[in-house]
């Protein structure tokens, strides 16, 4: 049986509350049988149980460096060193957390010694990773959230723990519509999606005025996403038309979609396009969405602005473009 001792590192503070929380389940104990504090005092491991029995963990918070040096002394001060080589020192549970990694080899060489559990920083890209697969969702939508998350792991902590009580077949069903809602905004912003409909209209002006006020509470990628993905919809939609499938139901259970407001709306706007001009802004969109992922030096909201303006255009003319208009 593992012994209930671990030290974690992380830049970030939140994911190092939540780790606390996690361990704090996994062991057991409630959130009133835990004792958080900055500095070692061996009488704290002595007083964990109560005189009623109850049994508390300990967790040892050293954000503050000068807290971190202070513990560092105190297990290498030869007067003191003993206490911390008796069997369970550290009580019925003890986490130590910080926002430090350098200085605490020898926090580190304690942990291990004592049967613990040691874990280091990771590097951004690894803790998306690890965010990332902590969470149900299926590939399209955990694409969206790689790409709204950019080089910010914070976000995904915030977002696994709105989605921590919820099913895992019910993650698995969300869309990104579902989950945006659940997503930060700005006070004022509008929902990322809310220019796709005016776009699908050839209303250029008020679909960058809407892209402005949601880009607001949102990022650019979001934002490109959703229209990538909708036109991609509509040139799918385009060939199953032209393949004799016109009934919704039909439709979303070969593109395996809901039968819902998306399918029907798209696919009225595919009618009234041919096959070229909607396999061009399926392309389009594909070209704009590289650019703006450093494919192009061009400022990424004007170059998302003439995407908006470029699609409108080929809808309200039914026309193919120049890719590189």
């Amino acid at each position: 049986m593992s012994k209930k001792l671990v030290f974690i590192m992380s830049d970030s503070e939140s994911y190092l509350r939540d780790e606390v929380l996690r361990y704090r389940n996994e062991w057991g104990f409630s959130s009133s049988n835990i004792k958080s504090v900055e500095e070692w005092n061996p009488a704290l491991a002595k007083g964990a149980i109560s005189l009623f029995g109850d049994v508390s963990m300990i967790h040892l918070d050293l954000t503050d460096k000068n807290k971190l040096k202070k513990f560092v002394s105190l297990i290498s001060d030869k007067t003191q060193k003993t206490m911390f080589e008796e069997d369970g020192w550290f009580g019925p549970g003890l986490i130590i957390t910080s926002t430090h990694a350098q200085g605490t080899k020898k926090v580190e060489t304690l942990i291990s010694k004592a049967g613990g559990k040691v874990f280091k920083k990771e590097k951004p890209a690894e803790m998306k990773k690890k965010l990332l697969n902590k969470l149900y969702l299926n590939k399209n939508v955990k694409d969206f959230l790689d790409s709204y998350s950019g080089d910010d792991y914070q976000i995904l902590i915030y977002i696994s723990n709105q989605l921590n009580n919820i099913p895992e077949n019910e993650q698995k069903e969300m869309t990104i519509e579902d989950l945006i809602v659940r997503l930060p905004s700005k006070p004022g912003a509008v929902p990322p999606w809310e220019f796709i409909n005016p776009m699908l209209e050839g209303k250029t002006k008020e679909a960058i005025d809407l892209y402005k006020r949601s880009v607001e509470g949102s990022h650019v990628l979001v934002t490109m996403q959703l229209a990538r993905t909708k036109l991609q919809l509509m040139y799918r939609l385009k060939l199953l038309q032209l393949s004799g499938i016109s009934n919704s139901k039909e439709q979303a259970e070969k593109l395996g979609e809901r039968n819902g407001p998306n399918i029907w709306i798209t696919a009225n706007v595919a009618k009234k396009l041919n096959l070229k001009t909607t396999e061009y802004l399926a392309k389009l969109a594909l070209r704009t969405e590289a650019d703006l992922k450093g494919y192009s030096n061009a400022d990424p909201h004007l170059v998302f602005m003439n995407f908006i303006a470029s699609t409108c255009l080929a809808i309200n003319y039914n026309r193919a473009l120049p890719l590189n208009l």
